[in-house]
């Protein structure tokens, strides 16, 4: 499913020279997701102060987790309404990635339409607060994460190299989804991907160090949406109470990932053609001004 091939190709640009390093606040990356794991330990279990209406359209709440929104205050059908509609930023920004970027590799493409399925999971559990709802939503956020490793880990290399990287993803992620249906502890799909999501992150960092500052504007932008948003989510659940639910800090913290989620494959996408596919008029564009695609004016790169 994440196997691409390529034809056509102009040769492989060397890399860039090692003269340009990773701004400072990437080292610091790391030791800032240690503490925020560390308090999603901590916190992880905390239930909304306020439920509202106790049950609507969907029944009693059968989740395991109920957020710092009041349940069925708008409309009977739909248990936290803010949390719910804010997910269409990520079924919005996976469709403009996919729409903007005709020449995608089928990765890129997969990563992209895990980003919608995100949204789509996501809008699913907070609309009911079912259990079943609930692993469409958490889940989702893990697959995207393999997606996103296979994409940096096939970085460098201009045809496939790890054919049976996409196999290990997917047994991994099997074994992962059947131990939380079975225990489903949110600590532990939280850690864990929270876990996943710092290596990654790691291996991005290792694999684009040397690209220059200037072309790193929008993947830089992304990671401090991402850091933003992680701020904002633990804020919500260590400090939940009627006066946080006000800012309605978790729609937030959708629309700051998918964001965030979006630039991370869209920063890839133009890393790769860029620096390693060698596409010279590669150009990072942005679509209002603050959403980047990438421009390639040439159509060599197919999807398998």
């Amino acid at each position: 499913f994440f196997s691409m091939s390529v034809t056509q190709l102009p040769p492989a640009k060397p890399s860039s020279p090692s003269g340009t390093k990773m701004p400072v606040y990437y080292r610091y990356l790391f030791l800032f997701g240690v503490l925020a794991i560390t308090i999603i330990a901590i916190v992880g279990d905390h239930s909304s102060v306020d439920s509202g209406h106790s049950t609507g359209y969907w029944g009693p709440v059968t989740s395991t987790m109920d957020w710092c929104e009041s349940n069925y205050i708008v409309t009977p059908y739909i248990a936290e309404f803010y949390n719910t509609i804010s997910n269409i930023g990520f079924v919005v920004f996976a469709f403009l990635g996919i729409i903007l970027h005709p020449e995608l590799e089928t990765r890129f493409a997969a990563g992209y339409a895990s980003i919608a399925v995100i949204g789509v999971g996501s809008s699913m559990f907070h609309a009911t607060l079912l259990f079943s709802a609930q692993l469409c939503d958490e889940l989702p956020m893990f697959y995207f994460i393999c997606v996103l490793y296979y994409i940096v880990i096939e970085h460098n290399t201009v045809s496939t190299t790890h054919k049976l990287l996409p196999y290990g993803l997917a047994v991994g992620v099997t074994i992962f989804t059947v131990i939380y249906y079975y225990y489903p502890f949110p600590t532990l799909f939280q850690v864990g991907w929270g876990l996943f999501v710092m290596y990654t992150t790691y291996k991005c960092v290792s694999v684009i160090q040397d690209i220059p500052k200037q072309d790193r504007k929008a993947g830089d932008v992304g990671l401090l949406v991402l850091v933003f948003s992680i701020i904002v989510w633990v804020a919500e659940q260590a400090l939940c109470s009627p006066f946080i639910r006000m800012f309605r800090l978790h729609a937030l913290w959708h629309l700051g990932t998918a964001y965030a989620a979006y630039t991370s494959v869209t920063g890839m996408w133009f890393y790769r053609t860029k620096h390693v596919l060698a596409f010279k008029h590669a150009r990072m564009r942005y679509l209002l001004g603050f959403l980047p695609y990438v421009s390639l004016n040439s159509k060599t790169v197919h999807q398998s």
